[in-house]
């Protein structure tokens, strides 16, 4: 398993461990806070269909002079991804956004009666 890619499906990042549903990802989290856990990193892949493929997004993201960083980082990102690659670049960030809330929202249903 790999760790999803911004706008893409997946890199080639592995990660160390996965889960394939909701149940599953809401027992983990319960796990890691017993254990003393704080922050936890959940990966979710776009999907395919709606995803920019990797080389190029990386050709889109190549600017010349120093990267932003920070706060400013994912808006100048974003911004020179709708500039190379027009509406797609949107559609996939809309995607993207979609997909995250469903899946925050059903693990905090799943959460709330645990």
């Amino acid at each position: 398993s790999h760790v999803a890619g911004f706008l893409s499906h997946i890199t080639k990042t592995p990660v160390a461990g996965r889960v394939d549903s909701v149940a599953e990802l809401a027992s983990l989290v319960l796990g890691h806070w017993r254990l003393g856990g704080r922050g936890l990193v959940v990966s979710r892949p776009l999907e395919e269909e709606r995803a920019i493929e990797g080389e190029a997004m990386a050709l889109a993201l190549r600017s010349p002079g120093e990267p932003e960083r920070g706060g400013r980082r994912t808006p100048a990102d974003l911004e020179r991804l709708r500039t190379a690659l027009g509406e797609a670049a949107i559609e996939a960030n809309l995607a993207l956004l979609e997909g995250n809330a469903r899946l925050a929202g059903a693990l905090a249903v799943r959460l709330a009666g645990a």
